[in-house]
C-alpha cells in the first residue's frame, strides 16, 4: 500500500460521509494493518481485523 492508496481511502471516506453511509477496512494483512496504524487510519475507519 503505498501513499496514492492512502489518499484513494481519504476520498472514499470524504465520499462515504456526505452520501451518509459507511466505509468498512474488513480483513487487513498484518502489513497493511501496520501502515493503516502508522498513518493513524486506525483513528479515522472501522476496522475489523482479520
Amino acid at each position: 500500500m503505498d501513499s496514492s492508496a492512502l489518499g484513494m481511502l481519504l476520498l472514499m471516506r470524504d465520499y462515504v460521509d456526505e452520501i451518509k453511509s459507511k466505509l468498512l477496512v474488513e480483513k487487513p494483512s498484518k502489513q497493511i494493518m501496520k501502515i493503516l496504524e502508522t498513518a493513524h487510519f486506525d483513528k479515522l475507519f472501522n476496522i475489523l481485523p482479520a
